[in-house]
């Protein structure tokens, strides 16, 4: 392309569509010279990747100068956009001193200059596709082009291939809407912290004048948002949830910001409110309005809402190691300072206002807590004169409870703890053993007895699954039946209170002079007690019955039942069967005669069990195993697999050392495989499992085919086949569901594993005539494994 500059008509060859505005004007050298005396001006095109460049040279001279980058991509470019360029050259020229005699006309030409660059702007300004920047860089051949027009870049290079020319702007613009986005959170936070959030009196609540700016905390409202672990809430939808309602509440500052969607629109609102005060509610208002002391102190929070709610407090390492990772609690001096605090809120309440879980003075109890907890908080040892001595009390029956005159025994499979004490004492003590239990049995010497059902079930628990509340009318009618007639002249009897109840508790009591809330609600060690004619063992074996028949057919929950399924499931329970069975049982004696029949038909059982053999050579195998030998393989191979898969192939679908502890990752991974092999490894070392024919499916009824068969290859190797009863339906072979996955039924689980894969379970089952498998009923996993058998 030749570009005449000096040239009358002021015409580019090369561009045929060039816009005659701007290129009928000669350049001002050109204009002052004349004809003869003009400078010529060659413009050239070069194309690269990036774009193609201009540059124009006058002639004669060394050393071109780049005019600009016409456009970001070759198929961009426009013939007006080469018309710019070629002005740009004669104001590039001009403003240098070149053209030759051009002095004759210097304050015209410094004029046309003005004028050309204002309409130079102005079109650029119209037609973003021309990018010019006029400069004289050295410039020698085609293909060193690149570096003169970015001299020193070593990376333009790269940038010449396609997709890294691409990656370039997106990583400029997902930063630059970093940078926005994290501005708009920082905004929001301020603007919510100069609305000079407050709390608001439920009865103020209740007019209806704040209604567009009420947050409710720690209870339920027909049509306020809420941030509560309640049942029947309104909580923001995807709000991370939580056990109690002042861990949804942190969970919902903490998602503050342009992405918090609901649940920032809610942490938004001025006043916040609940109808009660107990440690979770007060924690839950005090979060909303200190949120940044309550994001600093989180873990400390939430074991203060567990203590006072559930009354779990982790008083050991073992505990804390076990259980307080759901609060984020990772040592046991956060667990003490929560403790610590719980003990001041509650010695003050006590010592200043009524008693505690009674619905007087809330407010004047939010007035005098909420300014000064930050103080206590930062400094729990500052108030010891104030927590020290319910402190005391609680560490000392933690060490009562796990001393020789005390015993623990958990029953997971029912969801119960048995706890046995000399004299009542502190909850949190208590309760401090029952980690995952939903019903707690209590008996304390001279016959003082109590069942009580966990405030779990009255709210939703997230961390783990839920027994159902049942109807505790029926144990109490047994119990009853059982009393002698001496307690019954004295007029005691045992009650039950609605399961709908926040926190049911059966005892023997005077109907006439019931406990009142404060009382039922407050610690054992300051109550009164009626003495029982019942044995402990009568009691534990009268509960265990009651709840193991409850159970029949049913599974834990994750975040507990609804009221309505409650309901039906205790309606749908023939309470009647039961009672007429247990109190026949009674009478003859073979209520205390259950746990020895009970391990006589273990035996039994064992006899039943079918010596494995090993088979002849090792079958083909995807990769070794981290459970088993050769010789189990062997032994498996010959006789836990039906005869037609002793050769096939086994493939590893799944195994904790490779793919984690899910089960959801087990049943995404053994999906639609028929004939897979289960291989539990326990804490003790045995090692069990099961052959399913049927593919692990979530599944809410009992399925799979009579081929199913449970094993146990260490410490002995036997199997059991599915074992056919006469007259009686025993097909319970594969069930699984989102809370767990079991092999066997009729009464028990041969095999049992949680959600998680970590726990599981192990008892006499009906369907295979087996024996518990692993080292006690209930285990920790060690390693799992499934093998697809074709």
């Amino acid at each position: 392309m030749r570009g005449g500059a000096a040239s009358g008509s002021g015409t580019c060859s090369g561009s045929s569509h060039s816009s005659p505005r701007l290129l009928r004007r000669r350049s001002p050298a050109a204009h002052g010279a004349g004809e003869g005396g003009g400078s010529s001006y060659w413009l050239r095109a070069h194309r690269s990747r990036c774009g193609p460049v201009l540059c124009c040279s006058r002639a004669g001279a060394q050393e071109p100068a780049v005019v600009g980058l016409v456009c970001h991509r070759s198929r961009h470019a426009t013939p007006t956009a080469y018309a710019r360029v070629c002005v740009a050259v004669s104001i590039s020229s001009a403003t240098s001193g070149g053209g030759g005699g051009g002095s004759g006309g210097s304050g015209s030409s410094a004029n046309h200059t003005a004028q050309l660059r204002h309409r130079t702007a102005l079109r650029a300004r119209h037609d973003p596709a021309a990018i010019l920047a006029p400069a004289r860089l050295p410039f020698s051949g085609r293909g060193t082009m690149r570096h003169a027009l970015f001299p020193g870049r070593e990376f333009l290079p790269a940038l010449e291939s396609h997709p890294v020319r691409l990656l370039v702007p997106v990583a400029f613009t997902a930063l630059f809407v970093y940078v926005l986005l994290r501005m708009l959170s920082v905004l929001a936070t301020w603007r919510s912290r100069a609305r000079a959030l407050q709390y608001l009196p439920w009865d103020e609540a209740q007019k209806g004048l704040y209604d567009a700016e009420l947050l409710v905390v720690d209870c339920t409202h027909p049509s306020a948002p809420t941030l509560t672990h309640h049942k029947g809430h309104n909580n923001p939808h995807g709000l991370k949830a939580a056990d109690s309602s002042t861990g949804i509440v942190i969970n919902a500052i903490k998602a503050q910001g342009l992405l918090g969607g609901e649940a920032a629109a809610y942490c938004q609102r001025r006043y916040v409110t609940t109808n009660h005060f107990d440690i979770d509610s007060f924690l839950s208002v005090w979060c909303y309005l200190n949120r940044d002391l309550a994001k600093q102190y989180a873990p400390v929070l939430r074991h203060m809402a567990r203590i006072g709610d559930f009354r779990e407090a982790l008083l050991s390492p073992e505990l804390v190691a076990q259980h307080g990772a759901v609060d984020g609690v990772t040592n046991v001096r956060d667990a003490f300072t929560a403790l610590k605090l719980c003990c001041w809120i509650n010695s003050l309440e006590r010592r200043l206002f009524s008693a505690p879980y009674e619905a007087k003075d809330c407010v004047e109890k939010f007035s005098y807590f909420l300014p000064i907890f930050a103080s206590v908080l930062a400094d729990p040892e500052g108030a010891w004169d104030v927590w020290s001595e319910e402190y005391k009390a609680v560490v000392g029956g933690f060490d009562a409870l796990t001393g020789p005159n005390c015993s623990v025994e958990l029953h997971r499979p029912i969801g119960l703890a048995v706890l046995r004490s000399p004299n009542p004492m502190h909850y949190y003590a208590l309760f401090s053993q029952t980690c995952g239990c939903d019903y707690v049995l209590t008996m304390y010497s001279g016959g003082r007895y109590e069942l009580e059902c966990k405030y779990t079930q009255f709210v939703q628990v997230h961390s783990r699954p839920v027994m159902p509340r049942f109807d505790l009318t029926a144990l109490a009618t047994a119990l009853n039946s059982m009393e002698s007639e001496d307690v019954k002249k004295a007029g005691l009897y045992w009650v039950a209170p609605r399961f709908t109840d926040t926190g049911p508790v059966l005892r023997l009591e005077d109907p006439v002079k019931r406990l009142s809330k404060a009382q039922r609600y407050g610690h054992p060690d300051a109550r009164p007690f009626a003495f029982s004619s019942l044995s402990p063992d009568v009691v534990a074996a009268v509960t265990v019955s009651f709840l193991e028949f409850g159970m029949q057919g049913l599974r834990l929950r994750r975040s507990g039942f609804a009221w309505e399924d409650l309901h039906r499931i205790n309606q749908d329970i023939a309470w009647n069967s039961w009672l007429n069975a247990v109190l026949d049982e009674h009478e003859t004696g073979g209520l205390l005669a259950a746990p020895a029949a009970k391990d006589e038909q273990s035996r039994r059982l064992s006899r039943d069990a079918l010596q494995m053999s090993a088979s002849h050579a090792l079958p083909p195998m995807s990769e070794r195993s981290h459970i088993l030998s050769d010789t189990a393989v062997r032994l498996l191979s010959g006789s836990a697999l039906p005869g037609h898969l002793a050769f096939g192939t086994w493939s590893l679908v799944y195994c904790t050392a490779r793919d984690g502890y899910s089960l959801h990752n087990l049943y995404r991974r053994a999906a639609g495989l028929h004939s897979t092999l289960l291989v539990v490894q326990d804490m003790s070392g045995h090692v069990f499992g099961c052959f399913a024919a049927e593919p692990w499916k979530i599944h809410p009824r009992f399925y799979g085919t009579g081929e199913t068969s449970v094993f146990q290859v260490h410490p002995r190797p036997l199997m059991w086949r599915w074992n056919r009863i006469q007259g009686m339906q025993n097909d319970y072979f594969q069930f699984s569901t989102h809370e767990g996955l079991g092999v066997g039924g009729c009464g028990h689980f041969a095999v049992w594993l949680d959600n998680d894969l970590c726990e599981g379970s192990s008892n006499p089952c009906d369907t295979f005539a087996s024996p518990t498998l692993s080292a006690t009923p209930e285990f920790r996993v060690t390693a799992l494994e499934v093998w697809h058998i074709a």
